[in-house]
Order: C-alpha cells, then structure tokens, then sequence
C-alpha cells in the first residue's frame, strides 16, 4: 500500500493491520517513527523522501475470530470482494468487464473514453482511448479570396523527401509528392485544395503515405471547419461570413445538383440577403465590324469568375491577352479569380479591330441584381444569385 505522511520526525498513532494466521485473522496494531526530508523537484511538486521507518510498538489480538463479511462490492478499478466487518480482511477477485462501451468516440482533434461494467459486482473503470491519427498536423479554410482546404503535412523534416499523399476529390485521385508542396513557418508541407461552391460537402480524402509507416487516411470537408470557427470563434462578422459561404453553397447544390440530399447549410438559421432593386445593366460604348456583345454570365468555381459572349465574328479582333472560346455559334472571352469581396468591382473589357473600339463594362453584382428580379428565371438561379450576393456582403463587411 502507499501513504502520504504530513510531517516527519513523529511518532504516529497505532495503525491496524491483520495478519492470517491460517483460515482466520489477527489484528496487529503498528506505532511508527518515520524520518525523512521534503524535496521540491523542478517543477516545485513536492517529493518524500524515507530515510528509516521504525517500529516503535506492536500489538496483537490475543483472540482469534471467523470472518463475518459483507456483500460482494466494488473495491477499485482491478478487484471486487468481501469485506469482514470484524476486522477488515478482504476476500477479493478480479473483475470481469468485457469489451466495454465507448461513450465518448474519440476524433482527430480529443480523445475519447471507454467505460467497462462488471456484471458481477456492477463495478466500472474507464479508460481513454487515444485520438485519431491524422494525415495533417492542422488545416484551414481560405475564406478572404476564395474556397480552398489548407492541409499542413503531419511528417517529419526527414520523411518529406520521400512521402506523398494521395488526394480524391469528387471520384478523381491525384498523388503529390510532398518535395513539391509549399511549406508553412514550421517548414511543414501544405496542400491546398480548391472546391467549387457546390463541392462544401464533398468529402475530400487524403491518405498519407511515408515509408515504413502505416498509411494514414483521413476524410475533410469544408462544412466541417466551418462548424470548428462558428464553435470557438468570438468574431460575428466571421462567423457571418462562414455561414452565407456555406448558403450559397448550398444554393450551388441544389442549383446544379450536386450532392443536394446534404446541403452545406443544414441546421443554420441564416437571414437571406437583401438583393437590392437597383443595378444589373451592362454598359456598351463605340462597336466592331462584325461583332456584337451578346451577354454575360458567372462561372460558380472556388473564386467567380464572368464570362463575356459576342456574337458574328471575332476575325482580326483584338481581344488582348484574353483567350476566345467558342460555345454554340457564340465566343466568349472569360476574366476568372475573382474573390467574393470584390465581386461589385466593375471590369472594363476593351476590344479593338482596325481603328474601332468596343467598351463593355460591367461587375458580377449587375448579374446577380439582373437574374434575380429576370421574369422566368428560375427559382433555383434566383435562391442561387442571392445567396451568392449575401455571400459577397459579408466577405466586404468582414474584410472592411
């Protein structure tokens, strides 16, 4: 047994042992001396130590007796038993608990807990259970310019040159070597992984793979980080910002059905924004030979981008260092990347041909105003472009 003793130099009082003296017990009754100094250790936690323990009396029983015991008890987490309620003596044995319950599933970032229940005495013992092991050391989300997971490597200095990490993304897997990735202040390897608005609740599967390890697999998605900062974080335009992100992801699902029976959304009260009625035209000035500007459209990726269409034809046009695609008998030109802050900033679109000039100027706001007051637009484009709208209010407001 162990004790913690209060003083040294004392004499303490008679403590009770027993003693078996074949099928029956003795009380013996000990007065101890014990000597020894105080030592604090570097942490300051204090530490005993025993120089001598003298006995200083014993006493015995001069009488024998039959042990009288108690109904079967929990005695701590290894026995149960009997206990004589004459003189102490207990008559133990080992729990039997079983494979146990988990009552706390532990997860990447705790660990969990275990509870063991013997049938016999009904006795409990938990135990922790360690957490997850996880491809990254950390992660986030890029939120000030588009939708993107940050995955910081969890290897070692040495393991990077030869470990690679294998990324499956809506089916498709792509394996990187870890040499190749940036590094963060801790010369740790990030992998970043763009998603488009309607991939926030796709899972994104990383396995780790680092030699003479086991691979470690790990599933992300960016409905759950943002739960981590609508959690912890004290910041309410952050938090506003994560939850209209997570809208108008949940608006791209549904528009373009994608993963729609799991909304980004799910479980968050969240006030639509207010599309205001003003706005929405495009402003055309001076022409081409040959060509007229048919419209313009927005591309839902991690960052928007606006497509500018023309039609008739783009020979001998200069349309700068933009690339001409070509969709049906229509060509459109395609500025991308553009983050949700700055989607009420207009872009100008310059087009020459001999010494003709046409001017488009036009921000992805006007589209959004535009399709969400257009007779015949559908419900889903309208959900879509307003969620999209609030998404880019509380990134301006956030980023003020």
């Amino acid at each position: 047994d162990m004790y913690m003793f209060d003083c040294w130099g004392f004499q303490l009082p008679a403590s009770k042992f027993v003693e078996q003296v074949g099928d029956k017990v003795v009380n013996v009754y000990l007065t101890m001396k014990i000597t020894g100094d105080v030592t604090n250790t570097e942490d300051n936690t204090p530490a005993y130590y025993i120089d001598s323990i003298k006995i200083v009396e014993a006493a015995y029983d001069t009488e024998a007796h039959e042990h009288t015991y108690t109904d079967l008890k929990d005695i701590n987490d290894d026995v149960h038993g009997k206990l004589c309620t004459t003189c102490g003596h207990l008559d133990a044995t080992g729990h039997d608990y079983g494979e146990g319950e988990v009552v706390v599933a532990p997860s990447y970032d705790a660990e969990g807990k275990t509870v063991y229940t013997c049938p016999t005495c009904n006795g409990t013992k938990t135990e922790t259970v360690e957490k997850l092991a996880s491809p990254t050391s950390g992660w986030s989300l890029t939120l000030k310019d588009n939708i993107a997971m940050n995955l910081h490597m969890n290897v070692t200095a040495e393991q990077i040159e030869t470990a690679s990490v294998d990324v499956t993304v809506n089916g498709v897997t792509e394996n990187i070597a870890l040499n190749t990735l940036p590094t963060d202040e801790n010369g740790l390897p990030v992998l970043t992984v763009e998603l488009a608005a309607a991939q926030m609740m796709d899972e994104v599967t990383v396995v780790l793979h680092v030699a003479e390890q086991e691979d470690i697999t790990r599933a992300y998605t960016v409905r759950e980080y943002a739960d981590y900062i609508m959690n912890n974080s004290d910041d309410e335009k952050l938090v506003d910002l994560v939850m209209h992100m997570l809208n108008y992801g949940a608006a791209a699902q549904k528009a373009f059905d994608h993963n729609a029976d799991k909304p980004a959304n799910a479980d968050l009260d969240i006030t639509a924004a207010e599309v205001p009625g003003e706005g929405g035209a495009v402003d055309t000035e001076g022409s081409v030979n040959g060509l007229v500007f048919y419209g313009a459209s927005l591309v839902h990726r991690n960052k928007i981008a606006v497509r500018f269409y023309f039609s008739g034809s783009v020979e001998a046009v200069d349309f700068g260092d933009l690339e001409v695609h070509t969709k049906g008998d229509l060509y459109y030109v395609e500025i991308a990347d553009i983050p949700p802050q700055d989607l009420d900033q207009n872009i100008v679109l310059t087009l020459t041909k001999g010494g003709n000039t046409l001017t488009v100027t036009y921000a992805p706001v006007d589209y959004m105003i535009r399709m969400y007051y257009k007779d015949g637009a559908s419900g889903n484009t309208k959900a879509l472009v307003q969620a999209l709208y609030g998404y880019y209010a509380a990134a301006k407001a956030y980023l003020a």
